[in-house]
């Protein structure tokens, strides 16, 4: 199977997988962690249209099929950061937070 038949069969999945790796570039880069909340889902709105016009996933009939392919593109990109978090909060070796259990202090003398 090629990239082009995957890409006809689940538009989705081709973005969700885009996205995730787009995340790492971001988590990688300069940019605050905080961006990537925000990154995501704006890209995925933005590019979701067009690649479910050109490969026809519109399953639903609207007036306004361009919005809702930016709302499924918003979803897909709200995925990618829920995927990823949760992921990295089930599997991640746990290590107790400094906010939630601070360390004890000695009282000095």
């Amino acid at each position: 199977m090629d990239i082009t038949a995957l890409f006809e069969l689940a538009p989705p999945v081709v973005l969700l997988l885009a996205l995730n790796v787009l995340g790492l570039a971001i988590k990688k880069s300069p940019l605050p962690d905080w961006a990537i909340v925000w990154v995501l889902p704006l890209v995925g709105m933005g590019v979701y249209p067009h690649m479910a016009d050109w490969s026809g996933a519109t399953s639903i009939t609207v007036k306004h099929p361009a919005v809702l392919n930016a709302m499924y593109g918003v979803c897909i990109g709200g995925a990618a950061v829920w995927g990823n978090q949760f992921v990295r909060q089930m599997f991640a070796s746990k290590k107790p937070d400094a906010l939630v259990n601070p360390p004890a202090t000695t009282p000095s003398s």
